[in-house]
């Protein structure tokens, strides 16, 4: 019996205690990812429901919760940029046959048509399939495959990665972010009290700037006000880190900048691979 006792603390130390257990909960217009009976993030599939009620404002997060499972760390549709939405990414041109045919930053001219949703319940992973209707014939010119990975929370920390991979079924397709010295473009979250913010990356603090800056691989956001978790964010492009951001402490979204301003062409059947992580670490 002591031996017993004894193998069963060694195990306990080698692995989470008390880990949570990650399932999905479907909902008409959605699924939300539960830790045990706490609601992680809310994840739409019908904008319909949304609060802009538009048919394809779909594809992103929101609810982000908290890992204490009370607060909302994420906006939707706030009225100083109604466009910006929770987590989202998207990318203000995108062009098919060498022509823009769609604006997916400000939802101009295509839909998310959510294809397939689906839960590994043994890996915890959410599975997403999304064809991109663009212009107005509404045309199928990009499949996305995305794939979050969730852990479960541990002395406070989650962690969620993004698996983000997009084929091109059209000749002529490029994205970019906006064509102006800003450059948004790509995976951005749309964060709550953003004038409480403050930014630091490698260790260093970072003052927001009004274009794109240069920092490191990661950038973390903690809040000069409240008992809120800090949020990293990290993003990739075929295994090579991004490292350049917008960051804002007026009412904006925080973005991992890529392609920027220039356009990224994608060859048709080609397919790119993108990453993304999220980490939220309660104080």
């Amino acid at each position: 019996m002591k031996y017993l006792f004894a193998t069963l603390l060694a195990a306990s130390a080698m692995s989470p205690a008390f880990a949570g257990d990650i399932h999905m909960d479907k909902q008409a217009d959605g699924v939300w990812i539960m830790e045990d009976d706490r609601k992680v993030f809310f994840y739409r599939t019908d904008g319909t429901t949304g609060p802009l009620k538009i048919k394809g404002r779909s594809h992103y997060i929101h609810p982000l919760m908290a890992p204490d499972g009370k607060t909302v760390l994420t906006e939707d549709s706030p009225k100083d940029h109604i466009h910006q939405r929770g987590v989202f990414w998207a990318w203000h041109e995108i062009f098919a046959d060498g022509e823009k045919v769609a604006d997916g930053w400000e939802v101009n001219d295509i839909n998310w048509d959510v294809t397939s949703v689906s839960f590994d319940d043994e890996a915890d992973i959410l599975d997403i399939k999304v064809d991109w209707l663009t212009g107005k014939a509404q045309d199928v010119t990009v499949t996305e495959h995305t794939r979050i990975y969730i852990t479960p929370t541990v002395d406070g920390s989650q962690r969620f990665d993004f698996d983000i991979k997009l084929k091109a079924l059209v000749e002529g397709v490029s994205i970019a972010g906006s064509d102006d010295s800003k450059g948004y473009s790509g995976f951005s979250a749309r964060l709550f009290k953003q004038a409480d913010m403050l930014f630091s990356s490698g260790g260093k603090a970072v003052e927001p700037t009004k274009n794109a800056l240069k920092a490191g691989d990661s950038m973390s956001i903690n809040w000069s006000s409240g008992d809120l978790p800090e949020v990293t964010m990290t993003c990739g492009v075929e295994g090579k880190a991004v490292d350049m951001w917008i960051i804002r402490t007026g009412t904006s979204m925080q973005n991992c900048a890529w392609p920027g301003r220039s356009h990224f062409a994608m060859p048709k059947g080609s397919e790119i691979a993108l990453s993304a992580s999220l980490t939220l670490t309660q104080k």
